[in-house]
């Protein structure tokens, strides 16, 4: 028999889920122009990004997070093979998803989760996975210690597939990372990280289009099939100092693909930058980079444009003014072809932006 005391217990446990809750809301605005050219691409756009970020916290348990825009561009792309750099007018979803914590230093995360959170260029580019996402952290004096892992549907833009090209399943992608980072002090930090991915069920569309863009594949038309699987291993350091008013940063990464051969299968990022504070509202931040991602490292469908997907090695330089709530940034990526096939050829980007925003309330 359940007896009123029972029912009052109840009510007590469930008391820290249903707390007073706060919500926030932040809006962006980017303007912005960008320009591609190699042999086979030239495009040259203005746009425009509006986004809104918002977060409801129902408890120190839950809390529900929403953030997405609206992208508006024009101008002109030419492109003989692949599409990367045309204009766009889309909505795009950068998170709606649900964070439990039932403890301080463990959460799990639903919904759509923004890949940007890894940190991977060269694995992923920013887009959202519907995701399940699971996090428990470990602090011991100076060290941090972590373990997360992210169980997603990858994103795939197409719905029509062969026949002679059924997958088993859906396309799914699995991302586990262990990390641990040592700060002593504010002055300065050290952090690394292994992350096992792999990548499941890839579709034919996905394929075909890639191959357009570094990776070997199968096959002719939409029963396209990707030459090798996609499972592997990433490592990452990265190292933070503050040197009077100048706070540097340098940091690389290593990735490999298991299933892919040598000279095929490998990637690594390196990248260096400092921020110079000239006043309390204003500063500069330089940044330089130097990359390399071979053909079949990860695939081509998913990973970040600007460097060319795969098969590219090459340079990059950012420059970004920052003021109160506002920032200018201008950017060059500049990739030439490792392995030479038709599709392929050396590929510069270039963009300025400038971006602000808002506290709503």
């Amino acid at each position: 028999m359940f007896k009123p005391a029972n029912f009052i217990a109840l009510a007590l446990c469930a008391a820290p889920l249903f707390a007073a809750d706060t919500t926030r809301l932040e809006m962006g605005l980017s303007l912005y122009g960008n320009a591609a050219e190699s042999k086979e691409t030239q495009s040259r756009i203005a746009g425009t990004e509006i986004e809104a970020r918002f977060e409801h916290t129902f408890s120190e348990s839950l809390t529900t997070r929403l953030s997405g825009g609206f992208q508006l561009e024009t101008g002109a792309a030419r492109a003989r093979w692949a599409e990367d750099f045309r204009p766009r007018q889309i909505a795009r979803l950068r998170e709606a998803q649900l964070v439990f914590s039932p403890f301080r230093e463990i959460s799990v995360t639903f919904g759509a989760v923004d890949q940007l959170r890894w940190r991977s260029p060269l694995l992923l580019q920013r887009q959202s996975f519907p995701a399940l996402v699971e996090s428990v952290g470990y602090q011991w004096g100076s060290w941090r210690f972590g373990l997360e892992a992210e169980q997603a549907v990858a994103n795939d833009t197409s719905s029509l597939q062969p026949f002679g090209n059924w997958a088993s399943g859906m396309p799914a992608f699995y991302l586990e990372r262990l990390t641990a980072e040592y700060a002593p002090h504010d002055r300065f930090s050290a952090a690394g990280y292994v992350s096992h991915f792999a990548f499941d069920n890839l579709s034919g569309p996905s394929a075909f289009q890639a191959q357009f863009n570094g990776n070997s594949v199968t096959g002719i038309g939409p029963g396209t099939l990707y030459q090798f699987g996609f499972q592997g291993f990433e490592t990452g350091v990265a190292l933070k100092a503050l040197w009077g008013s100048v706070r540097t940063e340098m940091g690389a990464a290593f990735l490999t693909n298991s299933l892919a051969p040598q000279n095929r299968n490998a990637g690594w990022r390196v990248y260096t930058k400092a921020l110079w504070n000239l006043s309390p509202t204003f500063g500069l931040t330089p940044e330089m980079e130097l990359f390399r991602a071979e053909s079949d490292l990860a695939p081509a469908f998913y990973n970040d444009r600007v460097f060319g997907h795969g098969n590219r090695r090459g340079f990059g330089a950012l420059l970004t003014a920052e003021w109160t709530k506002a920032q200018a940034t201008l950017r060059w990526v500049h990739s030439s072809v490792i392995l030479s096939n038709p599709y392929q050829s050396d590929l510069d980007w270039v963009q300025f932006s400038l971006t602000t925003h808002y506290d709503v309330f």
